[in-house]
């Protein structure tokens, strides 16, 4: 049917019809069906469900005169889920749904539930191409699936197809409670964009990987992220410390709830903030990547990266660490009075850096210690008592199960600022001191200054009386 009509009961549109519901007066109390590449268009209100069993199908209750959208066949075209209520309702599959197209659906500013009945919906059927399709929410909110794992939702992209989850609002979620697979013959990946909330529940089996851009990714089932690599490149990502599978490729943006991670690698540019973080798994630091913070790491590897605890200064914990190269940005802004041993100040601000190993530190490549000279203001400049006439030691690491390796460990003074004693009799050194990491500056005792210079003059005789 093309044209007008009125419905008093319920309604099925047909493969190929355009019906067009409007009236200034009444409304209708039965359902709407959407049966395969027909378009509706509602200009009243209206309280029913509506099916959704489309190819391409159109559903909008815009509440202005007349106004439509056509069957997606174009690449932009998108299926606008509207409900009958100005505020909430639902739409309810009944058939399995393939919409045609780089297409979008999208809630239309109230809340959306579809649900799906156990069918799928396929996104993107029958393009030839690899692109992105999504799935859209600016305002109100919408949720896939009545229930957790209700219906499958998929993409149709030849190959690699990227389904994204974009929600612009702030305020509202956008739920995913139906099980995201692969297509027949493609790999979804997944990537979440805007300022606010998916949320995803359902046992997922898709395994091209998922990109978080902008916005929260909350993952509320251990199966939620598929089986491919997660990265982080924006935005959070909240596990809600669920003991999930998948590797972390850390870019950018914040970790939440990240106990459960089996695996994370912070990548080349990467800084990770881990304060009030507990990261599960191995943690792997890249070259040109830094972990910092005061958080609590399960295994920790350096692959090139720097590690530095605290926030100018502070302590770090970790279980099993190695270095396979990479630096300690070691940072030192206060010293006691009286010089010595200094590990009353170990972990704090004011104070100097401390990483507490609960395992073995293990070291199998050349790794730097970057002696950092800071200010009480954690700005270039001397520490707070520094002299340069006194001799210091400070526990840098501890580990618990011993320390391999320490032939690797240099230390450069490039961002060290502090005055040094005159002539070239001070030293820095570190040693393994029973499970400690010792790094110290020394300055000879006066005394042992005066036996040095005494017993150079005393050579200089000798040789001198030799020589006549």
């Amino acid at each position: 049917m093309n044209g007008w009509a009125f419905f008093e009961a319920n309604g099925v549109v047909q493969a190929g019809n355009t019906v067009y519901v409007s009236g200034t007066v009444g409304k209708l109390d039965g359902e709407v069906s959407i049966s395969r590449a027909a378009r509706v268009a509602f200009d009243l209100a209206y309280d029913g469900p509506v099916n959704l069993a489309c190819r391409g199908g159109v559903l909008d209750n815009a509440n202005t005169s007349k106004r439509t959208l056509e069957p997606l066949i174009a690449p932009t075209d998108t299926v606008q889920l509207s409900t009958p209520n100005a505020t909430s309702g639902s739409v309810r599959m009944n058939a399995d749904c393939m919409i045609a197209g780089m297409a979008q659906v999208a809630a239309a500013g109230n809340d959306v539930t579809v649900a799906m009945n156990g069918h799928s919906l396929t996104i993107g059927e029958g393009i030839a191409s690899t692109g992105a399709i999504s799935v859209a929410m600016t305002a109100g909110s919408l949720t896939l699936g009545s229930t957790v794992n209700d219906g499958v939702l998929t993409a149709g992209v030849g190959g690699l197809s990227t389904l994204v989850l974009d929600n612009q609002s702030e305020t509202n979620v956008l739920t995913v409670n139906a099980s995201i697979r692969n297509g027949d013959s493609d790999l979804v990946t997944i990537r979440k964009t805007g300022l606010g909330t998916v949320a995803l529940a359902g046992a997922n089996s898709y395994s091209g990987g998922t990109t978080v851009n902008g916005g929260v990714l909350e993952v509320n089932q251990v199966n939620a992220l598929g089986t491919g690599t997660v990265t982080v490149s924006g935005g959070t990502l909240d596990l809600n410390n669920l003991a999930i599978g998948n590797a972390i490729d850390y870019q950018s943006g914040t970790l939440a709830n990240v106990a459960g991670a089996a695996t994370t690698n912070l990548q080349s540019g990467a800084t990770l903030n881990t304060n009030g973080l507990t990261l599960g798994g191995t943690t792997t630091v890249m070259a040109g990547a830094t972990i910092k913070g005061t958080g609590i790491v399960n295994t920790l590897i350096l692959n090139g990266g720097t590690i530095a605890p605290g926030n100018s200064p502070g302590a770090f914990d970790a279980g099993d660490t190695t270095w396979n190269g990479g630096t300690y940005q070691w940072e030192l802004n206060q010293v006691t009075d009286n010089g010595g041993i200094q590990d009353v100040l170990r972990g704090t601000d004011p104070g100097f850096d401390f990483l507490n190993i609960k395992g073995v530190l293990h070291i199998t490549s050349p790794t730097t210690v970057d002696i950092t000279s800071l200010d009480l203001e954690n700005l270039s400049g001397d520490p707070k008592q520094w002299d340069a006439g006194t001799t210091y030691s400070w526990t840098i690491a501890t580990a618990s199960e011993g320390i391999s390796g320490l032939a690797y460990v240099g230390y450069t003074l490039a961002n060290f600022t502090a005055p040094v004693a005159a002539g070239s009799s001070w030293t820095f050194s570190l040693a393994d001191a029973g499970r400690n990491l010792v790094l110290t500056y020394s300055v000879p005792e006066p005394s042992a200054l005066l036996f040095l210079v005494l017993g150079a003059a005393g050579l200089l005789r000798r040789r001198q009386r030799g020589m006549c």
